[in-house]
């Protein structure tokens, strides 16, 4: 009898461990802390505003910390969070990424292309994954790495 009762529970407790990993949210998990897109990138061009910071780094922890100018050392209190959805690379040797990017209650989809050289980043954001760089339905971005 108490061996029934015992794997009866068992038997509950993976059915609930099952429910419960199906509804996880789309967060990935991180498979690598040595992304080329980690660390710090800059374009003077951009003055400081709502999404078009000068200075953004991309920490390995998924958080995106802004800041007010190139030469800034304290971050602005706005952070954006990511989460890497695909990584590949052309046959021109470009570094691309999707990823999911929540920013300022928002929640954006971004193609991001690094050059070859490791120095330029490209980004294409919209509101589905875009499919490449430059589509009037998304707004596009390019740092450099500093």
């Amino acid at each position: 009898m108490k061996s029934r009762t015992f794997v009866s529970i068992s038997i509950l407790v993976v059915a609930v461990l099952i429910v419960v990993g199906s509804c996880a949210n789309e967060k990935p998990d991180y498979i690598s802390k040595d992304y080329e897109i980690y660390g710090t990138w800059v374009n003077p061009d951009y003055g400081d505003g709502p999404m078009w910071h000068p200075k953004a780094v991309f920490n390995p922890n998924g958080i995106t910390d802004y800041y007010p100018s190139i030469t800034a050392t304290k971050p602005t209190p706005s952070q954006g969070q990511f989460f890497i959805t695909n990584k590949w690379s052309d046959s021109k040797g470009n570094i691309l990424y999707t990823f999911i990017y929540h920013f300022c209650d928002e929640k954006v989809y971004i193609l991001a292309k690094i050059s070859n050289s490791g120095k330029t980043l490209e980004m294409a954001m919209s509101t589905d994954y875009p499919e490449e760089m430059g589509l009037e339905s998304s707004q596009y971005f390019i740092y450099n790495r500093q």
